[in-house]
């Protein structure tokens, strides 16, 4: 589906239908993101505006778009933020937002009045640079925000949405600024180093240099109950790409994120990518908090991993 907007008034000359496969936001301000809210629920963002995509079971062409929200919105996609069944966002006019759905954004629904000092500071050209995201561990919103004028973000503001309450770290964002065009198909990895500049490796082979560790660190988790302990069982994966060789999996634990990080990964064992069919590896890791890092470090071991699947019980408090 093809969502579009134009301010352009058809004349006859030029007056036609949308294709089947294309939709037309009412409003005529620019689409700056789209979001889901809860399980039910699309919206569709504009720059001065907000919509709900609807489903027409039945006909020819089953979705419509309905304004939710005119004269108000939000300046990028990656501002918005879905949490417990709420959108956050940037709004150009308020700050930082919660909707909930409804036909405006009330003083309730502005949640950085805490922060307005910090917010006017924000250089207007740079409002789609704001990058959000949700951390369920401490129930956070933590947006990236170029403060004092910043061409980039500079700043991590929290947002806590049990508490309602901000706090800020100073950490300047690193970017890649330098760009180099890749003219086909790459099987090989491209990384950036603190200069800005972004290299490729190139040929078949990786260089005299020596294999680059492929692996990936999951987040902390806490499997819904931060307080109580966890005994981790079975780890299961959904491969759907692999060979003669195997993922090596570690784990960490703690009870406290602090804790967690201060440790050393330990060993797990090996999950064979000769059968791509959910294979598992039987654990035996008790703790409040646990983390994951699993992958390879040979060049010519491809692989995919759709999902990973922990089998857990979950103990008391003590």
């Amino acid at each position: 589906m093809e969502l579009r907007y134009t301010d352009a008034l058809p004349t006859w000359a030029t007056l036609n239908f949308p294709a089947t496969y294309q939709l037309y936001k009412p409003t005529t301000d620019p689409i700056t993101g789209i979001a889901t809210r809860g399980a039910n629920a699309v919206y569709l963002y504009g720059s001065d505006s907000i919509s709900r995509i609807v489903f027409y079971p039945g006909l020819t062409l089953p979705l419509g778009i309905i304004t939710a929200v005119d004269g108000q919105g939000t300046t990028g996609h990656h501002s918005i933020v879905e949490a417990k069944g709420a959108n956050y966002f940037f709004n150009k006019n308020y700050g930082f937002v919660e909707y909930s759905g409804g036909s405006r954004i009330v003083s309730k629904d502005i949640i950085s009045k805490a922060i307005e000092t910090d917010l006017v500071g924000i250089d207007s050209r740079y409002y789609s640079r704001i990058v959000g995201t949700y951390i369920p561990f401490s129930e956070e919103i933590c947006w990236a925000v170029p403060l004092a004028g910043a061409a980039t973000p500079s700043h991590l503001l929290y947002f806590n949405t049990r508490t309602k309450g901000w706090r800020k770290e100073d950490k300047a964002a690193r970017y890649v600024d330098v760009w180099t065009r890749a003219a086909g198909e790459y099987q090989k990895p491209m990384f950036c180093n603190a200069d800005g500049h972004t290299y490729s490796i190139t040929g078949e082979t990786i260089p005299s240099t020596g294999n680059l560790d492929g692996y990936r660190v999951e987040p902390i988790l806490h499997f819904g109950s931060p307080t109580k302990f966890k005994t981790l069982h079975e780890i299961w994966m959904g491969i759907t790409d692999g060979g003669n060789y195997s993922i090596d999996l570690s784990w960490r634990g703690g009870d406290t994120v602090k804790e967690v990080e201060a440790a050393s990964f330990t060993s797990l064992g090996s999950i064979s990518l000769n059968n791509p069919s959910e294979p598992k590896l039987n654990v035996n890791k008790h703790a409040r908090l646990h983390q994951l890092k699993w992958g390879t470090n040979l060049d010519s071991e491809k692989f995919s991993v759709n999902w990973i699947r922990f089998g857990y019980t979950t103990e008391g408090d003590y």
